[in-house]
């Protein structure tokens, strides 16, 4: 007999509060994840390498997220994974490891800042898979919302700033994390379609810490650095993908990236206190018309 998944609701069978509510989730995942490039420069003065920051954050997530997964699969029959879990592996593989593996050797290489800026040219990549995928609209609302986060982001490009650098190795891994990025979103939805994300969350978690494994060259550890991988992981990682998901189950997949784009405005100002990175004024104001854009999009 052929497997019944659990079906996520359209965003139009629940009730505004329940959308909004989704849209806050997904806003406060990307508020967490703002962390995630200050909590690294720190790591990285430490001694540790891109790569081993990637695997103690996937390794961490996996292991937290595993209790909820055996209470969803006990408790609450999400169903099994079946033929999914092949795609939920692939992801973890060809989206997850390069996602974490990109955007910190962005930190490494580039900055907070323009990692974070250069990830969001994902909601472009969004919007269109959302329509291609899902039969989204691209109404001139979220047209016009998609082009003000964009131009945000192109100012505080154009901008610059003080202890960030540009070069062709940062911009590449800058716009690879974007890539990996958008699929966070397109996945989202379709897994979200089919089971629980407390099943599929820790696979593909473990999937990249064992991908990222092999790749990583471990330091030696003080208290101090623990303590840092520690945010990193449960901060960073564990709270936000979590409520992330949960969030975009209510939530359009286009939108809920621009909510998301509070992300590189938490993490700029963060970095400005914790490692001294500064925006110049035009960036300033990019990074104002990001925010705008993010705070708009929760308006159903």
């Amino acid at each position: 007999m052929k497997p019944v998944y659990p079906k996520t609701l359209p965003v139009t069978h629940f009730t505004v509060r329940q959308v909004r509510g989704g849209y806050l989730l997904v806003a406060l995942a990307g508020v967490l994840w703002g962390l995630v490039g200050p909590i690294s420069r720190l790591l990285f003065a430490e001694g540790l390498g891109a790569m081993e920051i990637a695997f103690w954050r996937s390794l961490a997530t996996a292991l937290l997220l595993l209790p909820a997964a055996v209470y969803a699969a006990v408790h609450h029959s999400p169903g099994p994974l079946g033929r999914g879990l092949v795609a939920v592996v692939c992801f973890g593989v060809f989206g997850q490891a390069l996602f974490m593996v990109s955007l910190s050797r962005a930190f490494e290489t580039g900055g907070v800042g323009p990692a974070v800026i250069l990830m969001y040219t994902a909601p472009v990549l969004v919007a269109i898979g959302a329509r291609v995928f899902y039969r989204e609209a691209l109404t001139p609302r979220k047209v016009i919302l998609i082009t003000i986060s964009l131009s945000g982001v192109a100012l505080v490009t154009i901008g610059g700033g003080v202890g960030m650098s540009v070069t062709p190795v940062s911009v590449f891994w800058g716009l690879m994390a974007g890539a990996t990025f958008s699929a966070y979103f397109l996945f989202g939805k379709w897994a979200l379609a089919r089971f629980s994300p407390f099943l599929f969350l820790p696979i593909v978690f473990a999937v990249a810490a064992v991908v990222i494994f092999p790749l990583a060259e471990f330091a030696p550890k003080s208290p101090r650095i623990w303590m840092l991988l520690a945010m990193v992981g449960v901060l960073g990682s564990f709270v936000p993908y979590l409520v992330y998901y949960i969030g975009l189950e209510r939530a359009e997949a286009s939108r809920a990236a621009l909510v998301a784009s509070v992300e590189p405005v938490v993490a700029m100002v963060v970095a400005a206190f914790v490692v001294g990175e500064f925006f110049s004024p035009l960036g300033l104001v990019g990074a104002l018309l990001v925010l705008i854009a993010a705070l708009a999009a929760t308006r159903t």
